[in-house]
């Protein structure tokens, strides 16, 4: 349960501590009102207007009271092909998870 704070960052040279702010590309809040278990899904993009719903698998996909928000970005295009993408999530959601990031150059 809380607010979870998801930076996606390019080239941070070591995840030992928070990221440069200019290492940060977008900052992504995740809000858990209740105790969830099972599988958390959500896409969100910077195009999205409001909070986005979270689905929960366990073991069907239900929509849960959990919401995801874009709430910041760097103007442009800051990615290049060659950069290391990381994300940096506080407070830490959970020991046992495997976090995945999409990104399209051309959105």
């Amino acid at each position: 349960m809380g607010t979870y704070n998801i930076q996606v960052c390019n080239n941070v040279p070591i995840n030992l501590s928070a990221p440069a702010a200019g290492q940060i590309v977008s900052t992504i809040t995740l809000n858990v009102p209740n105790t969830l278990t099972g599988t958390i899904i959500f896409s969100i993009t910077p195009n999205d207007v409001g909070a986005q719903p979270v689905i929960i698998f366990n073991p069907n996909p239900v929509t849960s009271t959990a919401t995801v928000t874009w709430t910041s970005t760097i103007a442009g295009n800051p990615v290049a092909r060659n950069n290391a993408i990381s994300l940096y999530i506080t407070p830490q959601i959970t020991q046992s998870a495997i976090y995945t990031v999409f990104i399209s150059t051309t959105i």
